[in-house]
């Protein structure tokens, strides 16, 4: 699978990447739900189906009939290219979105300081006196957001300062009111997004 990827531009195999997360060199079902995930609601599309609408793209790509995509596959898809234009796109925003408030937020009071600390508390779970992205999506979701793995992973990116891999408290104190509204942001939008087409048009050159 090297061989055949190092065939395509580095842009390309870079592109690919971001749907095949476990890096494999393919991209399963589960994969490309999770980009959809990502990325259709806001076409109006409902978490309940992109199962069959993964299925469908899945099976439209795959030539082989093997279950996964490839690379060859992906390269000549001009959905899936757009799937992941899409998918980057939104990233960069939602952590440019991210970084702005934070600069418009003043610093915290004494009772959040206290609230915070509490609630970091609460979910290092183990007592290592840090969080990971999943202890920081499960934090998000028990207090109302739908925060995916991806989106965690996003926001530890930008919270680890240190970029030890993980949230220690001084961090979490940092940025966490800015997180909560950044997050009560993209739950209104999700909430108040109109249907505009079932999915995003195949045909747009992303990355070709």
């Amino acid at each position: 699978m090297g061989n055949i990827a190092s065939r395509y531009p580095k842009e390309m195999r870079e592109a690919f990447a971001v749907l095949d997360v476990d890096q494999d060199g393919t991209v399963s079902i589960k994969e490309l739900q999770d980009a959809m995930l990502e990325v259709y609601p806001k076409y109006g599309v409902k978490p309940y189906e992109i199962a069959d609408l993964s299925s469908l793209v899945l099976r439209a790509a795959d030539d082989d009939d093997s279950g996964v995509i490839s690379i060859e596959e992906f390269a000549s898809n001009r959905e899936l290219q757009q799937l992941v234009k899409e998918k980057l796109d939104q990233d960069k925003a939602f952590t440019a979105n991210l970084r702005k408030m934070k600069k418009q937020l003043k610093r915290i009071g004494h009772e959040d300081c206290a609230r915070i600390k509490s609630l970091f508390a609460q979910y290092d779970a183990d007592n290592s006196g840090s969080l990971d992205s999943a202890e920081l999506s499960a934090i998000s979701k028990d207090l109302g957001y739908e925060c995916s793995p991806h989106t965690a992973r996003l926001l530890l990116n930008e919270i680890d300062a240190d970029s030890s891999g993980k949230i220690e408290l001084g961090e979490f104190l940092d940025w966490w009111p800015t997180v909560e509204r950044v997050l009560n942001e993209e739950m209104k939008k999700m909430r108040g997004s109109k249907i505009k087409s079932p999915a995003p048009q195949p045909g747009v050159a992303g990355f070709m």
